[in-house]
């Protein structure tokens, strides 16, 4: 027998290849796969900007396209186009003007400085509209420049005349960190500090705000006309003599009417009317005609100025001008109560009952304090037969009588009884108070705040 080496058994599948060609597909998918990958992370931040601007461009295209309104532009020169209307009287086109010169270069902090001196100092600006749209500009103006003292003096200018001097110095405080000496913000602190009731500080800074427009290169008309406006307030609180202020306030008139360009755009308004009311008081009418008559031509569209022509016009017997003037003043600011108080007294004179009913009622429905709007439109009721309205307006002026005012109190009650009602007023303990009393001082020019 023949012996035989045993053979070696190996389990089944023990022995594999390297390579099994059935994978063969995944080998070669890793690296096609895995390379891209590698690359998008590498890059992504570039990546994703760009699929982002993809993805808002393909969402725009189904947006509609928006209108885009084109900057304003002006065909002529504004500053030319100003001096115009400021030429010939057309200040409120003038005020519209700078306003879309504002917007159209709101950098400029020109334009609403000047607006916001047109707004404030016209006729004392005793429209609060007018007031809170020189808040407005002035608020652009210090958006436009705040290093700049311009927008700074604009507000502190519409503070103080809005009746709040301390808000108003800490503007007028800041402006002076820009410009310490500038004329006009002198002359503006100074009347801040007289509405503060610092008159001592007030007078020396408005001395220096007159030499210092004076010795301004060219002569800084603007700032001095108020200088001496200001200065002739001052007097009025302080000096015993009724003509320095007077005298004082002259000056101004002559700065601001004096011969253009410079004078196009100075306010004459304001100081118009405190000369005509000067004038009107010390019984100068000629001279407050020809001073208001001419504030008109400068600033035809101030009603202010057109209500104080009027006054004088009545004054010396002449209703016919008085009522065109005080139409005019109606017809420029419906609501103003000065123009329709004197409307209605006009209607009164006349036996137009029916008119001065309907036009003192616009005042009183503006929830005037004065006595005097109740008594006429009681009285303008009452001749109208209208006791029931009559006596419920007389009964609203109760509170605004002056207690100490024996001839409106007597009125009052005589308009009551005049419908057939009691006032309830003691007209004769009154009387007994006040025969004895000393006649109140009357200041003849206006005051410069509501």
């Amino acid at each position: 027998m023949q012996l035989r080496t045993p053979k070696r058994y190996t389990p089944k599948g023990s022995r594999r290849p390297l390579l099994n060609l059935r994978w063969l597909w995944l080998y070669i998918l890793i690296p096609i796969i895995l390379i891209p990958l590698v690359l998008i992370w590498d890059f992504r931040a570039p990546l994703s900007d760009s699929v982002g601007q993809w993805i808002g461009h393909v969402i725009n295209i189904s947006k509609p396209v928006p209108t885009i309104t084109p900057a304003p532009t002006f065909t002529g020169d504004p500053v030319a186009m100003l001096k115009s209307d400021f030429g010939t009287g057309r200040v409120n086109k003038a005020i519209t003007l700078l306003k879309s010169l504002t917007d159209f270069a709101p950098n400029q902090i020109g334009f609403p400085s000047l607006a916001v001196q047109f707004l404030v100092l016209r006729s004392y600006s005793t429209d609060q509209s007018k007031l809170d749209d020189a808040a407005s500009m002035a608020q652009k103006a210090i958006n436009a420049d705040p290093e700049a003292a311009d927008g700074w003096l604009a507000e502190a200018m519409v503070l103080d005349y809005s009746g709040k001097p301390q808000e108003a110095l800490a503007y007028a405080l800041r402006a002076k960190d820009f410009t310490p000496k500038a004329p006009m913000l002198t002359a503006i602190l100074a009347e801040i500090y007289h509405d503060l009731q610092k008159d001592d500080q007030a007078e020396k800074l408005v001395d220096s705000a007159i030499a210092a427009a004076k010795a301004a290169q060219p002569v800084d008309k603007a700032a001095l006309a108020h200088a001496y406006y200001v200065k002739a307030v001052i007097l009025e609180t302080t000096s015993p003599y009724g003509t320095d202020a007077i005298s004082e306030m002259e000056n101004a008139w002559k700065v601001a009417i004096s011969d253009p360009p410079e004078a196009s755009i100075i306010p004459s308004g304001y100081i118009a009317q405190y000369l005509g009311a000067a004038y009107l008081n010390l019984g100068k009418t000629d001279l407050a005609i020809s001073v208001l008559s001419e504030a008109i031509k400068r600033d035809q569209d101030d009603p202010i100025v057109q209500w104080q022509l009027g006054r004088v016009y009545m004054n010396i017997g002449d209703p016919n001008k008085a009522r065109a003037y005080i139409e005019t003043c109606r017809d420029l600011d419906p609501t103003q109560p000065k123009c329709l108080r004197s409307l209605a007294a006009l209607y009164f004179s006349e036996q137009n009952y029916q008119q001065a009913a309907e036009t003192i009622q616009i005042v009183i429905d503006q929830n005037s304090q004065k006595a005097g709007d109740y008594l006429t439109g009681g009285l303008a009721y009452s001749y109208l037969n209208q006791c029931n309205t009559a006596v419920g307006i007389l009964q609203r002026g109760l509170p605004f009588i002056d207690p100490t005012d024996t001839k409106t109190k007597a009125d009052f009650d005589a308009a009551f009884q005049a419908c057939g009602a009691a006032s309830g007023l003691d007209i004769a303990a009154t009387a007994a108070a006040t025969d004895h009393a000393p006649a109140p001082t009357i200041t003849p020019s206006p005051t410069k705040k509501k």
